[in-house]
């Protein structure tokens, strides 16, 4: 017998008691219900198919939210506090998990997204996965077990997701979930390696989009989805302002875009000069022996040792008017294979700095920012743009290179060109 959530299904609830549909119509599920085979034979060892009991299918699903109340999209956690109990902040991950782990009856539902935005940035297209739980006694040789599994499981989820469209607050939305693709054979490390799908890892592309307003005055309605440069309506020159836009255009290292750059410079430096100082007998104080060669800091690791590449590559990069918005209305597409830490709002800060009267950038400290890959973050004068015009406006997949211009060619924010080149 299959039982999946059986508490919001009502007592009695059996997949034994669901009659067989039509040969016809289950021909549209094929497809489907391959995947979810495939992930509950690999979710399952060889020693235990008749005995464990608590198996889980991978989903996926498009989100949206506005991110003027929330403290970004990652769940943040605060030291305890043995006298004072404080309040975890706000945040999209948290509030999916609660919602999904409500639903599914206290078991934790861990959620993952394609990009973690910061507090204050929206999204609209954003991609999420999570694996629910199923609990069963599933005899996993037995194939018409699992295809009656699967075939239950794909029946229920409309149900679910408009009980999580229910239960989520109102600045977020939650739609399109389906079963997530089987695992992939990838190469890590020379090595063949089965991969779960994952809304991160296997997304191709990703549409930022940056909106201005740079006319004299803004609507107080727009202050939540637009920034107004100090004094813009009287340095603001589109056609300029788009040349340095489509600098970004290509291949580049962004490590002086990078928001969290200073401080792993930082740490490898003070870790440079230790290694040094030992080597070289040098008293605690001393970095005097120290030259520039002892204290490269050209390569940086993250927090688990890994070296951390900072060249990414930016498809297309254009400025748009957006005259149904008003008059002064802007919007900057950025469309980027993987972004760093900040690495949008800092472009967008260093064209503002390039452009506007008086600016920290020079055209040859942007160029040499740009171009010169032993520029730090601290030699970046500009600041981030503000938060509240940045919007993750989409997230792609599997997108052939054929495909790949016709979109970013024609679409614009609303159309539904995504669906006919993207099936997720």
């Amino acid at each position: 017998m299959i039982l999946l959530n059986v508490a919001s299904m009502g007592a009695g609830w059996s997949f034994k008691s669901t009659p067989f549909r039509s040969l016809q119509k289950r021909r549209a599920d094929v497809f489907c219900l391959r995947m979810l085979s495939q992930q509950l034979q690999d979710e399952t060892s060889s020693d235990e198919q008749t005995t464990r009991r608590l198996k889980k299918i991978r989903c996926r699903a498009r989100i949206a939210y506005d991110g003027s109340c929330f403290s970004g999209f990652q769940i943040q956690t605060r030291p305890s506090s043995k006298t004072q109990k404080k309040k975890q902040p706000r945040t999209v991950q948290g509030e999916l998990e609660r919602v999904l782990t409500q639903r599914f009856s206290g078991q934790r539902v861990r959620v993952l997204a394609a990009g973690r935005t910061d507090a204050g940035v929206h999204a609209r297209g954003q991609a999420i996965h999570f694996d629910l739980p199923i609990a069963s006694e599933i005899d996993m040789d037995q194939s018409e077990d699992v295809s009656l599994a699967v075939e239950s499981f794909q029946m229920e989820l409309p149900k679910i997701q408009r009980a999580v469209e229910r239960m989520l607050p109102h600045d977020l939305a939650f739609w399109n979930l389906q079963i997530a693709p089987g695992p992939k054979i990838k190469i890590l490390d020379g090595q063949k390696q089965q991969k779960a799908w994952s809304a991160m890892y296997d997304s191709t592309l990703k549409w930022y989009s940056y909106r201005l307003h740079t006319g004299p005055a803004m609507y107080p309605l727009q202050r939540h989805n637009r920034w107004h440069p100090n004094r813009v309506q009287h340095w603001f020159d589109a056609q300029e302002f788009e040349r340095f836009v489509k600098k970004f255009q290509g291949t580049h290292d962004f490590r002086a875009f990078a928001g969290n750059m200073n401080r792993l410079e930082q740490q490898r430096r003070e870790y440079l000069i230790e290694k040094n100082k030992e080597s070289k007998d040098l008293s605690n104080n001393d970095v005097t022996g120290l030259d520039d060669e002892d204290l490269d800091v050209s390569e940086l690791e993250d927090g688990n040792g890994n070296l951390v590449n900072t060249m990414r590559t930016v498809r297309l990069a254009r400025l748009v008017k957006e005259p149904t918005e008003g008059e002064h209305c802007y919007r900057i597409d950025f469309f980027l294979e993987g972004a760093l830490y900040k690495q949008v709002r800092n472009m967008v800060g260093a064209i503002v700095e390039v452009c506007r009267d008086g600016g920290r950038l020079t055209e040859e400290d942007f160029d040499n920012l740009l171009e010169n890959p032993t520029r730090m973050r601290a030699d970046n004068l500009s600041k981030p743009a503000p938060p509240q015009g940045l919007t993750l406006e989409q997230v792609y997949f599997e997108i052939g290179e054929e495909k790949h211009w016709a979109l970013v060619e024609t679409k614009t924010v609303g159309d539904p060109v995504a669906s006919t080149v993207d099936s997720f």
